[in-house]
């Protein structure tokens, strides 16, 4: 039970953290469409020239307004085909409502689905359309910002470097760094440096006699701590949860690291050491540590100035008043599967059924229609009674016959989001927001104004 409390809960406590960070990771950009990047041109533009771009750059299998058919798996002459056609014009009708995927709200431009494999190719496939005169821009599924896992890296090098137990630093500081990778978001850099300065800060009191006493007094402790846990409150909530996730790991990896010394210690001497000074005799700021500071400033200014940047240039979108189509929005104004399959449903009957059963023809659970076939065996027409029901394998079916379409129909990337409460959303939700901002701006300057403290005479003893 000893080892299971020294050992093995720990360890679970830090691999269960790891994992769950890893499954429920975070991206910088929202994500509009799971697996699609979404790329919009200018409405009136010349789509031949479009079409041509895409094939110069060898973008394939994109979904757009041309290449969409009537989605069932039926040759295009038969009755069933040939109806639902003559009701693309219409508006209510579900072909016709499906067309709304491919513009945006205003209808000022058209939008193409494009595989997220190709997602590298497009600023080069915008910047040929813009030498043609076509604006156009993207909104990006993971516009992966490299710079915030990297600040991390570089910060938790240093702070090894500058620690007196660098095995307990390493093991302790490679946590935001994995952490970093599968949240990359830029106000949580900025937190998480300012984290790590604080827990580097408490590595040179911790087992001592009254760390926790001093590190409560301590004012550049508690306001760069402060600061940090404030700001990831205004990440997003599964942000929240994997940051909790990584308290824990880490406390978890220092009592790990504590007790395996503790037991090489038991092995190597006949007594327990004990640290004689108390937490209360230790400085925690040093010569080290104010050049660390100074250095996690420029880190922390670096990725806020970076932050900055990318909302001007980098590509969710040329124009943040563009109003995309999205899987998930706060309001539904586009059709999904549900809808495909109710209109599925009555393509298939449309042709055989009288239009007097109206209420027959419904697609509610457990209706049932019955209409004839007519096979040619042995030279004799033979009539057969078909019969076909709105039930749960129906709905199956539907779904499961995208499958089989040999166009880039857009059901088919319907289909492969989760959730779905399809609508239209700015591109520019997908910018680090304007709290975020502020927040960052909050880091970098209270890293530099604690700086300036702990190198003023006047105010160093007291923080």
């Amino acid at each position: 039970m000893s080892a299971l409390k020294r050992y093995i809960l720990p360890l679970f406590i830090i691999l269960s953290s790891l994992l769950c960070i890893k499954i429920f990771k975070v991206t910088q950009i929202q994500k509009l469409w799971s697996g699609y990047s979404l790329m919009y041109v200018q409405k009136n533009a010349d789509m031949q020239k479009v079409y041509q771009v895409l094939e110069e750059y060898s973008v394939k299998n994109y979904s757009c307004l041309e290449n969409q058919f009537v989605p069932l798996n039926l040759v295009d002459q038969s009755p069933e085909v040939r109806l639902s056609a003559s009701f693309l014009n219409d508006s209510d009708s579900y072909l016709s409502r499906r067309n709304s995927y491919f513009f945006d709200r205003d209808k000022l431009y058209t939008v193409f689905y494009i595989p997220e494999k190709y997602s590298s190719k497009l600023p080069k496939v915008l910047s040929a359309l813009g030498r043609e005169g076509i604006k156009g821009g993207v909104n990006a599924n993971a516009n992966y910002p490299f710079i915030c896992p990297l600040v991390i890296f570089l910060f938790a090098i240093l702070l090894v470097f500058y620690s007196e137990d660098k095995i307990r630093a390493v093991l302790y500081f490679s946590l935001p760094v994995y952490f970093s990778f599968f949240v990359p978001v830029y106000l949580v850099c900025s937190s998480l440096c300012l984290f790590m300065y604080a827990s580097f800060l408490s590595f040179r009191i911790l087992e001592r006699k009254n760390t926790f006493e001093v590190l409560k007094k301590s004012r550049i402790f508690v306001i760069l701590l402060s600061v940090s846990l404030v700001s990831m409150l205004f990440t997003s909530f599964k942000a929240v949860l994997l940051y909790i996730l990584l308290l824990l790991s880490c406390a978890a990896v220092l009592y790990l690291y504590k007790n395996i010394l503790s037991a090489f210690e038991n092995a190597k001497y006949s007594f327990v050491p004990v640290k004689i000074r108390t937490a209360n005799m230790i400085r925690l700021v040093t010569k080290k540590s104010r050049f660390c500071l100074l250095l996690m400033g420029i880190f922390v200014s670096f990725v806020f100035l970076f932050a900055l940047i990318s909302m001007k240039v980098s590509f969710p979108s040329s124009d943040d008043g563009v109003k995309l189509p999205s899987a998930v929005s706060l309001e539904k104004s586009l059709p999904d599967l549900g809808d495909f399959i109710d209109w599925r449903w009555e393509a298939l009957i449309y042709p055989y059924v009288s239009l007097n059963s109206s209420e027959t023809i419904l697609p509610k659970d457990g209706n049932t229609v019955y209409f004839p076939r007519f096979t040619e065996e042995n030279g004799k027409i033979t009539q057969s009674l078909t019969s076909i029901t709105f039930n749960q394998k129906f709905k199956e079916d539907s779904v499961d016959s995208l499958e089989s379409l040999d166009y880039p129909a857009i059901e088919k990337v319907i289909r492969k989001q989760g959730r779905m409460r399809p609508g239209f959303t700015s591109a520019a939700n997908a910018r680090p927001s304007f709290v975020s901002v502020i927040l960052m701006t909050i880091c970098s300057i209270s890293s530099f104004f604690m700086y300036f403290i702990i190198t003023n005479p006047k105010f160093r003893g007291r923080f």
